[in-house]
């Protein structure tokens, strides 16, 4: 799955860069949300995980359950974002390293 530079430019004619300036952390940030919004995060392996976390999580009062699951969430999400910075520094690398064989 690879992000097109139209679908940069579609997304930032509705989300211009001047609106993340309070919210957001970084550029990478913004580029995380333009690749999650073209490319889904998501498959059956995901849902049946969190289909397991959810029933097992069933036997905990409503407090605790609903903390937990934030906090799971909370940690698949920066997990998410971790690896997306570091693919595109990886990336960043390996384009470094084969303009300089050519």
């Amino acid at each position: 799955m690879s992000i097109h530079i139209d679908q940069v430019l579609d997304y930032l004619d509705y989300h211009p860069v001047c609106q993340y300036a309070d919210t957001m952390k970084s550029l990478m940030e913004m580029l995380h949300d333009i690749y999650v919004m073209y490319n889904s995060i998501d498959n059956e392996k995901l849902r049946s995980m969190f289909s397991s976390l959810h029933a097992a999580v069933d036997s905990l009062p409503e407090t605790d359950a609903d903390m937990l699951l934030e906090l799971v969430s909370g940690l698949c999400m920066e997990q998410e974002q971790l690896a997306f910075s570091h693919g595109i520094v990886v990336g960043m690398q390996l384009m470094t390293e084969v303009n300089f064989l050519r």
